[in-house]
């Protein structure tokens, strides 16, 4: 069985500390410069800068798209709970909005049929001269 080592446990070259140090000035985000070197190793230090700068460049991208990513769905779930009655966290208020629309539902369906149909008509955008015609 072969024994692979681990890249970051290599010993740093004077190439991959003068690179680091360099790219760290560059980019001025040692963050991006950690997670590089966590996904890849201390061997990723041996590319070309230019090589490096592209991968950085790559992860700022990503980590952008991530965050307006997040964003938009934050947005949206902003939209959906302020459109919604009630929140699914209370149930007294799913009860009492239940009790609300059975109290609806008997009032409507104790209407006669013409009242109930002008109703309707009316919840439909029609005006009293149509309703009336009907």
């Amino acid at each position: 069985m072969t024994d692979q080592v681990d890249s970051s446990a290599e010993p740093w070259s004077e190439r991959r500390r003068v690179t680091y140090e360099y790219l760290l000035a560059r980019s001025g985000e040692p963050g991006y410069l950690a997670e590089l070197w966590l996904r890849r190793g201390s061997a990723i230090f041996d590319r070309d800068i230019p090589y490096l700068l592209v991968a950085l460049r790559r992860m700022a991208i990503d980590e952008h798209r991530h965050e307006r990513r997040q964003t938009v769905l934050t947005e949206r779930l902003g939209r959906i709970a302020a459109r919604a009655p009630f929140t699914e966290a209370d149930p007294a208020e799913i009860v009492a909005a239940h009790s609300n629309l059975l109290e609806v539902v008997q009032a409507l369906s104790s209407l006669e049929e013409q009242d109930a149909w002008a109703l309707w008509w009316h919840a439909a955008g029609l005006d009293d001269d149509e309703i009336a015609t009907r």
